[in-house]
Formats: C-alpha cells, sequence, structure tokens
C-alpha cells in the first residue's frame, strides 16, 4: 500500500525535462518536428492537388479559358454547348422589346444542358413548363435556356418595384454571334456603354412622365401585354381584381393593333394599372424557373408503382445558390421604392421601360405609346 502512494507522489502528470527544450525564437522544438507519417500525409494531399489542377488543365481548360472571354466581354461567337456559361446571375442583359432596347438584370440561369434520361413523363413533370412536358426529350437532347431576369417598373408613378420576366434561348446548331442572340449580356455589344447612358436619360423621363403629352407616333403592338404578364404573375401570390378575366385581356392582346396616334394623351399609371386592368403590378412574385428533371436524373424506373432515380449531378443545387445568394445581396431592390429615391441611381434608371399607358383624347381608348416619342 505504501508503495503505490508513493507512486502517485513522486509521478507528477507534466514532467518538464532537458529534451524537451525550448529553441532560440521561444517556439517547441518537438511541435516544430514533423514526424514521417506527417510528411508522408502531406506528400499525399500534394499529389491529390496536383492530380485536380492536371485534371482542371486537361478536361476543363476550354471552359477556364471561356468562362475568362466571358468575363472580359472579348468573345465574338459561342455554341450552344457552351450558352449556360455565357450567363452570369446578376448581369445586366439587353434584348430587342418591342423594337425598342431594354435592358434586364438576371436573378436565376437554368437550362442549356443536355438530357439525362430517356423517359418522357416523370414523376416530377408536373413540375415542368407546358412546352416542355409536349416535347419528347430524349438522351442527349439540349433544353431551351431560361434566364429569369426582372426589369424596374410602376403601375402608380409613385413607386418603383421589380417586374420578372422569362427570357429564352432556344437550341442551335453550330456556332453563332452572341450578339445575334434573342438576348445577351451588354457588355458584349460594341455600344454597351453608350446605351446603357442613353437608357438612363430615358429612365429618369419615365420617372417624370405623367401627365398631359403631345404624342406624333405609332402605338407599341400589345398594350396589354405587361398586364397579363403580371396577372399570370398572380396567380403566384399576386393580387387581381375578381371582374378582371384573363381570357378577356388574352383576347385584346391578340387583337390588338398597331395604329398611328397624333393628338393630346394623358399618361396616368394608376389609373390604367387599377381601374382600367385591375391588376397589381407589385405583387408579382420574384421565383426563378423550375429546371428540368431530365438534365439532373440519369434514370427513372419504368415502373408506376416504384420510383427509383440517380441524381447525377448537383446543378440544381448550384443554380438555387446563385440565386438566393443574388436575392440576398439585393433585397433592397426586390420591394417597391420610392421615384425620388431613384433618381440619381443609374443601375435603377436603365432597368425601367421604355414604354407608357396613356389615353388617347381623340381615338378614346388607352394605348401602350413610346417614351421617346412623348413631347410635353
Amino acid at each position: 500500500m505504501e508503495s503505490k502512494q508513493h507512486n502517485r507522489v513522486t509521478e507528477p502528470a507534466y514532467q518538464s525535462t532537458n529534451e524537451e527544450s525550448v529553441s532560440v525564437d521561444g517556439s517547441n522544438l518537438k511541435e516544430n518536428t514533423r514526424q514521417p507519417s506527417d510528411l508522408a500525409d502531406l506528400q499525399e494531399r500534394v499529389t491529390h492537388l496536383q492530380c485536380l489542377v492536371d485534371f482542371v488543365n486537361s478536361e476543363l481548360a476550354h471552359l477556364v479559358t471561356f468562362r475568362q472571354q466571358v468575363l472580359e466581354g472579348n468573345l465574338d461567337k459561342v455554341t450552344y454547348q457552351d450558352i449556360y456559361y455565357l450567363f452570369r446571375v446578376g448581369d445586366v442583359v439587353i434584348s430587342r422589346h418591342k423594337g425598342e432596347h431594354q435592358l434586364y438584370q438576371i436573378f436565376a440561369v437554368t437550362g442549356g444542358r443536355q438530357c439525362l434520361s430517356r423517359a418522357k413523363h416523370t414523376p416530377y413533370d408536373s413540375d415542368l413548363d407546358s412546352d416542355e412536358k409536349n416535347s419528347a426529350l430524349g438522351i442527349g437532347v439540349w433544353t431551351t435556356l431560361k434566364v429569369d431576369a426582372y426589369i424596374l417598373g410602376s403601375d402608380d408613378g409613385k413607386r418603383i418595384f421589380p417586374i420578372p420576366i422569362r427570357l429564352r434561348v432556344q437550341p442551335f446548331t453550330g456556332e453563332r454571334k452572341i450578339t445575334d442572340l434573342p438576348v445577351f449580356p451588354v457588355r458584349f455589344h460594341k455600344s454597351g456603354q453608350d446605351i446603357r447612358k442613353r437608357l438612363q436619360n430615358r429612365g429618369r423621363k419615365f420617372l417624370v412622365c405623367a401627365g398631359h403629352k403631345r404624342y406624333r407616333g405609332a402605338t407599341v403592338k400589345s398594350p396589354l401585354e405587361d398586364i397579363g404578364r403580371a396577372i399570370s404573375a398572380a396567380g403566384r401570390g399576386g393580387r387581381r381584381s375578381p371582374d378582371v378575366k384573363l381570357e378577356k385581356l388574352e383576347n385584346e392582346m391578340q387583337n390588338d393593333q398597331i395604329r398611328e396616334v397624333r393628338s393630346d394623351v394623358y399618361i396616368d399609371l394608376d389609373t390604367y394599372y387599377h381601374h382600367q386592368a385591375g391588376v397589381d403590378l407589385s405583387k408579382a412574385t420574384i421565383r426563378r424557373s423550375r429546371m428540368t428533371p431530365r438534365e439532373v436524373v440519369e434514370q427513372f424506373s419504368t415502373s408506376i408503382r416504384v420510383v427509383e432515380n440517380n441524381y447525377s449531378s448537383g446543378d440544381v443545387e448550384v443554380d438555387e445558390t446563385l440565386t438566393d445568394e443574388f436575392l440576398m445581396s439585393h433585397r433592397d431592390r426586390l420591394y417597391p421604392e420610392k421615384v425620388e429615391n431613384l433618381v440619381q441611381d443609374p443601375e435603377a434608371l436603365e432597368l425601367l421601360p421604355h414604354q407608357v399607358p396613356a389615353y388617347d383624347f381623340r381615338s378614346r381608348q388607352w394605348g401602350e405609346l413610346k417614351l421617346i416619342l412623348a413631347a410635353v
């Protein structure tokens, strides 16, 4: 018993010896000395990293070079195989809308990939657009690229808010000039900076356009197009008056013809949208397009009762993460803002629309007019 007690007293929990010395700089020599096992682990990590670098340089060199050219804006042509990488969330893109330049800001990009599944009908078909449901997409077939973006608009002349719109690029063969695409990043336009400055000036005019004006020119075809789009969004959380029939508006849009206007007009967004059309554009929901399941699911079971699928890529998560990060960093832009707060914001001014609804005193009907032709 005495021997055991003696051992407890004479064996301290920590014992400092001369072997565990301190170096000149004050660090512990034992801690700084790597064991052979540590060196082997480090060498293995370096080898794995070199393997990854070699893989990127050999298999992904084209994409690395392509993305660099996209960032610099010095690319001339693109194949559909690379179309997805041409657009980035947050990019400002340009398109022709009713004959006029219109800028949009992207908040989501999806599609533009090859189908991995042969199945025509899947358990996820309820999530597809109608055009995708009716198309027999087989393995290797390219899907339509969907670019979800928004412009800024107003339905009362007092608040500015985002209005979502979906832009598309259909599959094509061979190479195509980027500027020939229906929509492309504005930095690829040779006069991109001049266009942005011009649209910023147009946006300032939009903010003060309400009231009695003179107009000499043609109307913009389909003045109810934006209203119809807003009503479609109303089904996803928007509001519209119960007496407004979507079918009626769609028929008016189809039957509407461009006409010449040479008279005084009155621009009144509040009366047009809230009383004439009965919609609230500010309620349009910002939401991304659903990815086609066949792009990420490699195989579906042909049995109705048993559903088995192999997810072969994480593209869904990547697309959703990019969208979420953008919306979080631009959340202030997603809510109505007073007009006076945007007068000095060029990034907001360039996203305002090029057309305004106005009442034609001569024909006694509403129409959508080109903003640049409306004179005081």
